[in-house]
């Protein structure tokens, strides 16, 4: 885990606009292979298997552009790989994966993209390193804002982009980075190309495809209770240590709620807080849950909308948000879990609808 400084932040605004520029590019790379197969007046198995045989002699010579890129992402990460090795894997998988894509494999096309964006923001990272730029920033920081990036500008969606990284990466100090970064790279792609990897097979098709949709507009509309469990189970604010401790060693939960006997949230008890307290011996027996828990979080509460409840869910330690009857009394009622939430968000950004129109039209005269 790394904090970031202001004064290195504009690094990443700089790989905001390559990633940007990059991913235009590479919607325009993906449809102009596409065009090339569709030239061909064969079945689409033939085509298929077209592409599998290019794709075949490809892997033939360069095995890695098979499979996930997992392992690729990691040894990117892990700063293993020269910057050679990171280019020429970058453009291989980019090759490989305009192949897929344009002779009508579509099985998917995240998981290339996110290695290309771990790929791209390494090769930024390794260079400006081997410059001297931005000595004290790791590779593995370049490449995981670089997937975030990436990302953002084939789907034009920063907000997907920026949850999926976080989730991946649970490092709170990268967030500044990238919003800044996912942000940049979103406006520069749709200056570079207008559609983004989702709406493009909609639009050939003469149907107009709306991120401003009315199903996001429902997504949006959700209220926390629609997603809202049972809470965690709670510790008295008078419980003992060991008490505490046991609950702990018996569930999965790092995070447990303390409340009064009224179910008023006082704060939350950490697991990682425990060990500074095992050194007291004797004293620790008359340790209470008051005297170890943390000020109570940011909390939900039903009423609220998903939309408005973003920035607690993302700035939550916990992955099951406290949800309270009301900011006053802050009885706690239940929790939220927060990947389940940002989840829900995500998905409306990432699902476009059809727009009223000639495409809509013609869509609806073929219906009759």
């Amino acid at each position: 885990e790394m904090d970031l400084t202001l004064f290195q932040l504009p690094w990443f605004l700089v790989l905001g606009v390559l990633c940007g520029f990059m991913g235009g590019l590479f919607l325009k790379s993906m449809l102009w292979v596409r065009s090339i197969f569709q030239r061909f007046s064969i079945p689409i198995p033939f085509k298929l298997a077209l592409g599998g045989l290019a794709i075949g002699v490809l892997a033939f010579r360069f095995p890695q552009v098979l499979g996930n890129g997992y392992s690729g992402v990691n040894l990117i990460m892990a700063n293993q790989l020269n910057l050679a090795a990171v280019v020429a894997l970058f453009l291989l998988r980019w090759l490989a994966t305009i192949l897929a894509v344009g002779s009508g494999a579509f099985g998917g096309v995240m998981t290339p993209v996110l290695f290309l964006g771990a790929a791209l923001g390494g090769v930024f990272g390794l260079y400006g390193m081997q410059e001297q730029w931005h000595p004290d920033i790791p590779v593995a920081v370049f490449a995981l804002v670089g997937m975030s990036s990436l990302l953002a500008a084939t789907t034009h969606s920063p907000l997907l982009a920026m949850i999926m990284v976080f989730e991946i990466s649970l490092n709170y100090s990268l967030m500044p980075a990238l919003m800044i970064s996912s942000a940049i790279a979103t406006l520069v792609a749709r200056q570079v190309h207008r559609t983004n990897i989702y709406s493009e097979t909609l639009y050939a098709k003469g149907l107009d495809a709306s991120w401003e949709s009315d199903r996001f507009g429902e997504a949006s509309r959700q209220r926390v209770g629609d997603l809202m469990r049972h809470p965690v189970p709670p510790v008295r604010d008078n419980d003992f240590f060991a008490d505490i401790a046991d609950r702990f060693i018996t569930s999965s939960y790092h995070f447990l709620p303390v409340v009064d006997q009224r179910m008023r949230l006082l704060g939350v008890v950490a697991l990682s807080d425990l060990k500074e307290y095992l050194q007291m011996g004797e004293q620790l027996k008359s340790v209470i849950a008051m005297d170890i828990m943390r000020p109570a979080p940011k909390c939900l509460t039903p009423g609220q909308r998903l939309d408005e409840a973003l920035s607690v869910l993302l700035g939550a330690e916990m992955r099951n948000v406290p949800v309270v009857n009301n900011g006053k009394d802050k009885k706690l009622i239940g929790a939220v879990n927060r990947s389940e939430a940002l989840g829900q968000l995500a998905e409306a950004m990432s699902s476009p609808s059809l727009k009223s129109g000639t495409g809509r039209s013609e869509l609806n005269n073929q219906k009759a």
